[in-house]
C-alpha cells in the first residue's frame, strides 16, 4: 500500500483498484482475528452481543467487498485487453475513483440493511455455535420469524454472485461478436 501511495507512476487505474484489496483484507482480518485469538487463548466462547454484531458487520463487509472489488478489477482488465487503444480514455483515474466509491457504498448499503434487519428482531439465546459471528449464527439467537432475513441474505448473496458472473459472461459475448466482425 505504501508503495502505491509513494510512487506516482503507480497512480494508475489498475493500481488504484489493487489498493482496495489490502484495505478490504485489513477489514476482514481485524474483524475476525481478535475474537478468534481470544477464544483460543482464554478457551472461552463468550462474546458480547454488541461485539458479535460489530464483528458480523465487518466480516460481511469483507466478504461482499472481496467479490465486488475483484469484479471491478476484472472489468478493468477486460477493458485493457479488449480495447487497449481506448483504455486510457475509458478508465481514467476519475472514473476509477467513482467506481471505487460506488463499490464501497454498495457494500456498506447491502451489509447495513442485512444487519439492520437483524437488529429489529428480539433475541432469546446467547450462545454462539460458530467461532465467528455471521448472519446465520446471529439468526440462531433470534426467537422470532426470520424469513425476511433469510430471503434478503440469500437474494443478496445470489445477486452479487450473478453480477460477478454476468460481467464475465457479457465480456465473452463481446469477444465473440467482435471476432466475427
Amino acid at each position: 500500500m505504501a508503495t502505491i501511495i509513494m510512487n506516482k507512476s503507480l497512480h494508475q487505474p489498475m493500481y488504484l483498484l489493487l489498493f482496495n484489496l489490502p484495505i478490504n483484507d485489513l477489514i476482514g482480518s481485524s474483524a475476525l482475528f481478535p475474537q478468534l485469538i481470544n477464544e483460543i487463548l482464554l478457551d472461552s466462547r463468550y462474546i458480547q452481543v454488541s461485539n458479535c454484531i460489530t464483528q458480523a458487520f465487518f466480516v460481511h463487509m469483507y466478504a461482499v467487498g472481496s467479490v465486488l472489488i475483484l469484479t471491478v478489477m476484472s472489468y478493468d482488465r477486460y477493458v485493457a485487453i479488449c480495447s487497449p487503444l481506448r483504455y486510457s480514455a475509458i478508465m481514467t483515474n476519475a472514473h476509477v475513483m467513482r467506481i471505487i466509491v460506488i463499490v464501497w457504498q454498495v457494500d456498506l448499503f447491502l451489509v447495513g440493511v442485512l444487519i439492520s434487519l437483524f437488529l429489529r428482531l428480539p433475541r432469546c439465546r446467547s450462545f454462539m455455535t460458530n467461532p465467528y459471528c455471521d448472519n446465520p449464527s446471529l439468526l440462531m439467537l433470534v426467537c422470532a420469524d426470520t424469513t425476511i432475513n433469510n430471503v434478503y441474505g440469500l437474494l443478496m448473496t445470489a445477486s452479487i454472485q450473478v453480477f460477478a458472473v454476468v460481467k464475465s459472461g457479457n465480456t465473452n459475448r463481446f469477444k465473440l461478436s467482435s471476432a466475427v466482425v
